[in-house]
This record gives C-alpha cells, structure tokens and sequence, in this order.
C-alpha cells in the first residue's frame, strides 16, 4: 500500500493517522493524495464545496456524484480502502469516468489504433492549473492590449 500526497512525498504502508492528516490538509497544504495498491486506487482532491472522491479497481475508473463530501468521511473511505473493506464503494453515488480515445497514436505497433488513456486526479488538476495560468496569461495579455490602445487614442 502506498499513500502519494500532491507535495510528492510517497509513505509506504501507511498507517490510519498518516492517512487522516494528509486527508485533513486537502485543500490547505495539499491539492490532492492517492493511496493505491496493486494498480487499484482511492484519491481524494479538494472541490468548491468540499472533497470529491475518485476511484478505480478491475471494473473501472470512478468519480464521487458528490463534491461536497466532508474531511471524517473521506478518512473512513480511505481506511475501509486500507483494510481491503469495498463498503464505501455502496455508501456514496459514483458515475463512470468516460475513458479518452486518441485514435493517432499507435498500440501495439500499429498506427491509428485506437489507445485508451484515463486520467488521474494529479493530471487532471495539472491540466486544470495549467488551463488558469493560461487564462491568467490572456487576460493580462488582454489588460495590456487595452491600456496601449487607450493610450494611442
């Protein structure tokens, strides 16, 4: 069992108190923490109204129906999760993560094969950041472009 926290730090056969207090700094100290085993995973990352939950074993790649879960219930999944218990699996509404198609990269040696990718919630929130800095870029790009045709005319 292995416990990732988003500041890169990877704990080894975590015990239940390292879980809860990586779990607790979600949102604050860390953006997101992974504990995964055997290619299955729980992870959780920090929403506008709470956490949200993310998990994926044999059957799939899941995402929480919720965004608001609170701190002591995502450190009981996470422990059920450590104990090999899948009773949080029923306990919350979770939907299937629609899996990407890239149909130009090449599988198993052949070109344009089709090639399923899911992405995790590190991805996603780099994506994410990624996206806002950009967003950040235009708009001050934007802010300067205004304030030299203000002063042009």
């Amino acid at each position: 069992m292995k416990l990732e926290k988003s500041n890169g730090k990877i704990i080894q056969n975590p015990g239940i108190e390292e879980l809860n207090d990586a779990i607790a700094k979600i949102g604050g100290e860390l953006d997101f923490c992974i504990l995964s085993q055997d290619g299955t995973f729980i992870q959780t990352a920090a929403s506008q109204d709470g956490l949200i939950i993310q998990y994926s074993d044999s059957s799939g790649l899941f995402e929480s129906s919720r965004d608001d879960f609170d701190i002591s219930t995502v450190q009981d999944f996470f422990q059920q999760f450590l104990e090999n218990k899948n009773e949080w699996k029923t306990a919350a509404e979770f939907t299937t993560v629609q899996v990407q198609n890239d149909d130009t990269s090449t599988e198993g040696g052949i070109s344009g094969g089709p090639q399923h990718t899911q992405k995790s919630f590190k991805e996603t929130l780099a994506d994410s950041v990624k996206q806002e800095a950009l967003n950040g870029v235009n708009r001050a790009a934007k802010r300067l472009t205004r304030g030299f045709i203000k002063k042009l005319f």
